[in-house]
């Protein structure tokens, strides 16, 4: 049984599909197959009921299921017990500010539960300030949005946050399942100033003849949900920021995209490693333990 086994299955297990379990770990869908294959193998029993649309845990499966989230959890601890003694460790560590504070905190609070010795620092900050912060050697470590084709020897992918025009359960756009650009035209917006796709939304918004009416403008994020869920206005914002009273609905002829993934600059420290290894581990799509992408988790294998 190996660690990379265990996070195909919790993918497939959370996803329901092995298409979209593949996406999420950044592995290929035979690739895949072919790791639960020799996972189920090894355990002599089948964990999932492969369906014509939908695959299900078998009993054996959802018996497995939390005892794989454990398993990931403890090699990471496992490894900082082996590599360094009891003396409390420091990470800098970078977040970019249009992160979902939740999901950032569930990380933190799981991660000082299993690794009491080590002291956080946080440096939050735009994606060019938290860049020029790992230049700079201010931060070890940070989530931030990377390119696609970032250089994987100083940045791994976490998650894909899919944007999504977001608007308060209390609006009737909120029943739509779906919505094009051009209805957008003259509706309340609530621009969002660090939004990191500002150029590209603006040029298909004006390619769409969509000029909404901006009644909000703000830097702070958790402002603009609060802002949208009291029914002041619409914002394009990733679906991460979902929550109870605000709806997210996609766009038909637009729907960009932002990669968030960790990022480094040279040689990392133990603690760096270790914090890499359970930030690959961590369920970004429900905030426990799970499924991170192939290449991040390179450094368990």
């Amino acid at each position: 049984m190996d660690l990379y086994q265990i996070r195909y299955f919790l993918a497939v297990a959370e996803t329901g599909s092995f298409t979209k379990a593949a996406e999420r770990v950044f592995v290929t869908q035979p690739t895949l197959s072919a790791g639960i294959r020799k996972l189920e193998d090894g355990l002599g029993t089948a964990l999932f009921t492969r369906r014509a649309r939908r695959v299900d845990l078998t009993d054996a499966g959802r018996r497995f299921q939390g005892h794989a989230r454990v398993i990931l959890q403890e090699a990471a601890i496992a490894e900082q017990v082996v590599r360094r003694g009891t003396d409390r460790q420091g990470l800098r560590l970078g977040v970019l500010k249009t992160q979902p504070v939740e999901r950032i905190s569930a990380l933190l609070i799981q991660f000082a539960n299993g690794q009491r010795g080590v002291d956080v620092d946080l440096f939050e900050g735009t994606a060019a300030e938290i860049d020029e912060a790992l230049t700079a050697g201010r931060v070890d470590t940070a989530i931030t949005r990377i390119a696609d084709d970032a250089d994987r020897a100083e940045a791994a992918p976490l998650f894909r946050d899919r944007y999504r025009i977001a608007v308060s359960e209390r609006n009737p756009l909120a029943r739509r399942s779906q919505i094009r650009l051009a209805e957008l035209d003259g509706l309340p917006f609530i621009l969002r100033r660090h939004c990191e796709v500002m150029g590209d939304v603006r040029r298909n918004f004006l390619a769409a003849g969509a000029r909404p009416r901006i009644v909000h403008r703000s830097t702070q994020d958790e402002w603009t949900v609060a802002l949208v869920a009291a029914d002041l206005g619409l914002a394009l914002m990733p679906q991460s920021f979902e929550r109870p009273g605000i709806a997210m609905i996609p766009i038909t002829d637009y729907e960009p995209t932002r990669l968030i993934g960790l990022s480094w600059r040279g040689a990392p420290t133990e603690t760096t490693t270790l914090f890499r290894a359970f930030a690959a581990s961590h369920d970004w799509h429900g905030g426990t333990a799970s499924t991170p992408p192939q290449t991040a988790a390179a450094w368990m294998r």
